[in-house]
């Protein structure tokens, strides 16, 4: 494992990308730093095509690791959820559903846990789980750890190893 500096982040990569990693300029891209905590790494290179326009190609770093180019419609996900920790096994090939299915716990819960929600006008705990587009009542509980724990049950059984829970 190499350790690699962008913009003040501490970034690991494996041994074997860090020659092509450090030849190329990156910086970081935070956008959903605000809800989930996450900084992605990107490079970016201007040009002009053949017909004298000028063109902007952005990769991100965990896309280069992994050999992707622009518009291959391929998507990475970081398995720890750590965007810094940018080794092959931590990465993999997903579908979109999949990559959802992953995400960190959002800055906005106010339950400290996945799929539990209160309902103020009837002071009850329920959960709920979004499968293929459609949102699946798990119940009603009387604490967000049941209703959490309804949650966790259902993202096993529907999503399996890109089940996450925190």
């Amino acid at each position: 494992m190499t350790i690699i500096n962008i913009s003040g982040y501490e970034v690991m990569i494996d041994d074997e990308d860090a020659r092509r990693v450090s030849a190329m300029k990156w910086h970081v891209n935070r956008k959903n730093e605000r809800l989930y905590g996450l900084q992605y790494f990107e490079n970016q290179q201007v040009y002009y095509d053949s017909k004298g326009k000028w063109k902007c190609h952005t990769i991100s770093l965990h896309r280069f690791i992994m050999g992707c180019v622009t518009g291959d419609g391929k998507i990475i996900d970081h398995i720890d959820c750590n965007s810094l920790n940018n080794q092959k096994e931590n990465l993999r090939f997903c579908s979109v559903r999949e990559n959802s299915c992953n995400q960190r716990l959002s800055k906005r819960n106010t339950s400290g846990y996945k799929g539990a929600t209160f309902n103020k006008r009837e002071r009850i705990w329920y959960s709920t789980i979004r499968v293929k587009g459609k949102t699946i009542y798990l119940g009603r509980f009387n604490s967000p750890e049941e209703a959490g724990e309804a949650y966790r049950m259902a993202a096993l059984e529907h999503n399996g190893a890109f089940a996450r829970f925190e």
